[in-house]
């Protein structure tokens, strides 16, 4: 029978395990905040296995069961500042806008929510984006997270017809009902987006320096929380009517000698710099204004759908497009918007029978003509 007997180490909290089985086995466990043991068979040492024990209960805490939820993240906001590497703002800005989800569990002790309790919490979120963010918050804390099958992919969904609904395109007289409800102060921010395929965390992000009115060029190289979507960094040749509009809204509204002022600063001469204070502006300005419109459901990426129609039925090409609306292949602009192409199949198959029969026409130079 294996004999096993517990040594406590000089290192508060680690532990030393000797064990009998043919062999002397040594390894080094310790005790986390929740009071289970953690072996660390791999770090032979005292030193080692102390070191472990510090960045496991920093970088992955493992909660208290007593201790409620939001108990447990406040815990984990200060240890983080603790260890030198605190959350930055716009990762706290977006787990305070997760929170607004889960309200309900915030007192509720770790150890007795339920998973039942998650999947409700969860399908209560509208969107799947903030759904992917309240899902990362609690899986964070240690809530115990239903299991989901892999989203497929855009292709994927393509093949199986499960991606068949199509954007909402909206036409020229909505836009025009929707600009008229909007306030002044966002109409040029609304027409952009609709004009020229902007994301709207682009259009919120964009600065006086970024527009070269002489050039009529508009750099996009920011959105909302960082880069771009794909990282990279697009410069678009505006219609000269857009231009002109964004010029006298920058002389309006914003500071037409200041580069780093926001083109569409809100009422207090501040940025919509975070997810939280877009989410603000959509759902009291937009989507107010789309419901007096009466215009039914939409958000203000369906604007840069509008946008993508009213290229396509301008002649452009899928890489024309694909440019305008920065996507990282011409593979998903096709996806998206293939269908608003016209077809041109027969004015193809009658250009071919032309040059087929001139080809068929034509009597190669060395022939020589041989009578029979």
């Amino acid at each position: 029978m294996t004999e096993v007997k517990w040594e406590r180490d000089r290192v508060p909290g680690v532990y030393k395990r000797e064990g009998m089985r043919g062999r002397m086995l040594f390894r080094h466990v310790y005790r986390n905040s929740d009071g289970k043991q953690v072996a660390c068979s791999k770090h032979a040492t005292v030193t080692d296995a102390r070191s472990h024990q510090r960045a496991m209960l920093v970088s992955k805490p493992t909660p208290v069961v007593r201790a409620s939820l939001r108990e447990v993240y406040d815990q984990r906001v200060s240890d983080a500042e603790a260890s030198g590497a605190p959350y930055a703002p716009t990762t706290l800005d977006g787990h305070e806008a997760a929170w607004r989800y889960v309200e309900h569990l915030a007192r509720v002790p770790v150890g007795r929510i339920t998973t039942k309790q998650v999947s409700d919490a969860l399908s209560a979120v509208p969107g799947p984006e903030a759904r992917v963010k309240v899902r990362h918050l609690l899986s964070m804390l240690g809530a115990p997270i239903p299991t989901e099958s892999k989203p497929l992919t855009r292709a994927a969904r393509m093949r199986n017809g499960s991606d068949a609904k199509r954007p909402r395109m909206l036409s020229e007289d909505e836009l025009a009902r929707i600009v008229e409800e909007m306030p002044e102060r966002w109409r040029a921010m609304v027409q952009v987006m609709a004009w020229v395929g902007l994301r709207p965390g682009e259009a919120a992000s964009l600065r006086v320096g970024d527009l070269d009115s002489l050039r009529r060029v508009l750099t996009v190289e920011r959105a909302i929380g960082g880069m771009t979507k794909t990282g990279h960094v697009r410069d678009l040749v505006l219609p000269p009517v857009v231009a002109e509009m964004l010029v006298g809204h920058i002389a309006g509204f914003s500071h037409p000698t200041n580069p780093e002022a926001p083109i569409f600063p809100k009422e207090d001469g501040g940025a919509i710099d975070t997810k939280s204070s877009y989410d603000a502006w959509s759902r009291r300005h937009f989507r107010e204004a789309a419901k007096r419109a009466d215009v039914g459901d939409v958000s203000p990426n369906d604007l840069r759908h509008m946008a993508a129609a009213r290229a396509i039925a301008s002649g452009a090409s899928v890489y024309s497009v694909q440019r305008m609306l920065g996507h990282a292949k011409p593979s998903i602009t096709l996806d998206i918007y293939g269908f608003l192409w016209p077809s041109d199949a027969e004015e193809l198959a009658s250009k071919l029978d032309e040059r087929i029969r001139r080809e068929m026409a034509q009597v190669p130079t060395e022939a020589q003509v041989i009578r029979i």
